[in-house]
């Protein structure tokens, strides 16, 4: 490996970037997201308190995704609260410095760069939008991003490799790495199908199948070593390991047979397919819910396609670590492209982006004065991004009074709609259940009275749940939610009528706590007889 890392603390390193990561995710403050409201906190919440046969879908489909990478988070929240959340996960986030310091200077060709300016362009990898927005957050694309960058630094090749033996054995460190990201957010898939083809066709040792085979074969073992509990409950349950998505070929009744792939980012033409970076750079919210610019991806888009094919043998003699980096970065763009095209899902790209621009021009031109023009377009590069982060929300905290905690314990409360609401079961007595009547994958018009429409047997369950409910019904909503046609219509499927509006009550006490998230709670006479769940 170069010297320059030789030369250097990577503890003290490690450290540096913790506390800068935690400390900035502090200054930035307490931003939950719709992810955290809908199922961040949720999902270890209703594991640990025994709500996953309790409650039906609150946090809709999400609801069903492993609830591992969030427990730690949840427990932080709950015993430490919001600052602490922020810190940790501001920490975790920081110490991929070292990693892609590390990544660097695998990287670079044999010449020499001094510290500073090494150490400077692993940290332009940690300034771009999408780890701006989710520094100090529960979201994983920036943290579970730490074992795919781990992984590609054990497959790439070095100037210290020590043969076939080492090669294997990182291989199979590499992969179980990498099946363990994917067990914890199932999107990192890509990457890792993006790191076996670069081992499959850039490695250079004299067995690359082998290697590969290792690195499949371990990635199978951390996929199940990060999720065969939860992936088994969900079989054992649903008849389909990764309910509801995919259910076009498990064919589960609990849900309709499509695949829930969310195709809202898909490009529309077939310029777009061609040349999207330019595309959402050009045009807001092509990509993402937010607005955001960073040039940097299309800065790259051609080098990782353009670099390996007409310089394919150059790279391998020269910059063999480089040429994996960019194949491994093409061909998982290539997935990205028609499987997902939602931008907070290229993170781990976005955090590559600075050190292979810098690479690249450094490798072409291969002096002091070139490495220096690559620092001043990453420079440059960097005052074009903008981001977007989710409004600061400093007092939620578990110690906040609700009018959930005041509810009969033989109460129901009923959810309908798409707004994130199931965070609020952590200020509800784990006797009630939460039933959502309406969601992002589940219709109460769709196969809730004719079982052979839809195949949706959630919604079934519902109204079955609902009609022998012995006990006062509550409706949580949002003001937003309340106002939509679709619920008198889903209340009405579910025999259920709101009593007076001014019945409503606010769910926070604290007044600044209830204007920024102004949840209603509002009592619901009970199903008239007859109704379809009778």
């Amino acid at each position: 490996m170069n010297q320059v890392i030789e030369k250097c603390h990577l503890w003290q390193i490690a450290i540096l970037g913790a506390l800068a990561g935690g400390i900035a995710a502090l200054l930035l403050g307490f931003s939950p997201d719709w992810d955290l409201f809908n199922y961040h906190l949720y999902n270890p919440h209703a594991l640990i308190q025994g709500r996953l046969t309790t409650d039906i879908a609150p946090a809709q489909i999400q609801g069903f995704l492993n609830p591992l990478f969030h427990i730690p988070f949840y427990y932080i929240f709950v015993h430490f609260g919001p600052a602490a959340l922020v810190f940790f996960a501001g920490a975790l986030q920081g110490l991929q410095w070292v990693l892609l310091g590390l990544l660097l200077m695998r990287i670079l060709p044999s010449q020499q760069i001094p510290q500073w300016m090494a150490w400077t362009v692993a940290a332009f990898g940690m300034f771009g939008p999408i780890f701006i927005y989710e520094l100090g957050s529960t979201q994983g694309d920036t943290i579970v991003s730490a074992l795919v960058l781990a992984s590609l630094l054990l497959i790439l090749p070095g100037q210290q490799d020590s043969g076939n033996h080492d090669a294997h054995a990182r291989a199979w460190l590499a992969g179980l790495l990498g099946g363990l990201a994917v067990a914890l957010k199932l999107t990192m898939a890509l990457y890792v199908i993006g790191l076996f083809v670069a081992l499959l066709v850039c490695r250079p040792f004299k067995a690359p199948l082998a290697s590969a085979w290792r690195f499949g074969a371990a990635c199978a073992g951390g996929f199940l070593l990060g999720g065969i509990a939860w992936f088994g409950w969900l079989w054992l349950n649903f008849h389909n390991p990764l309910f509801p998505y995919f259910n076009q070929l498990f064919e589960s009744d609990w849900a309709s047979t499509v695949s829930f792939r969310d195709r809202r980012f898909l490009p529309g033409n077939a310029l777009e397919w061609m040349v999207y970076p330019l595309a959402w750079l050009l045009e807001d919210y092509k990509v993402w819910e937010f607005r955001f610019r960073d040039v940097r991806p299309l800065l790259l888009y051609p080098l990782m396609f353009l670099v390996p094919l007409l310089a394919w043998r150059k790279t391998g003699r020269e910059a063999p670590a480089l040429r994996m980096l960019l194949v491994f970065l093409a061909f998982s763009y290539l997935l990205w492209l028609p499987l997902f095209s939602i931008y907070r899902y290229l993170s781990v790209l976005e955090m590559l982006a600075p050190l292979a621009l810098f690479t690249v021009i450094a490798w072409l031109g291969a002096s002091r004065r070139t490495a220096m023009g690559g620092l001043a377009l990453l420079i440059a590069s960097q005052l074009m991004v903008g981001y977007k982060r989710a409004d600061v929300i400093p007092d939620l905290n578990i110690n906040q009074a609700t009018a959930l905690q005041d509810l009969p314990s033989n109460s129901m409360l009923i959810v309908s709609g798409y707004e994130p609401l199931s965070f609020a079961a952590l200020w509800l007595s784990d006797d009630i259940p939460m039933i959502r009547i309406r969601s992002n994958f589940m219709r109460p018009d769709r196969g809730l009275l004719d079982p052979e429409i839809g195949g949706d047997r959630l919604s079934r369950l519902a109204l079955k749940r609902i009609s022998g409910h012995d006990g006062p019904l509550f409706l949580l909503q949002s003001p937003s939610e309340g106002a939509k046609p679709f619920l008198e219509a889903d209340l009405r499927l579910m025999g259920l009528t709101p009593e007076a509006a001014m019945q409503c009550m606010p769910v926070f006490t604290h007044t600044r706590l209830q204007q920024q998230l102004p949840l209603e709670l509002c009592p619901l006479n009970d199903p008239a007889p007859g109704f379809p769940g009778d």
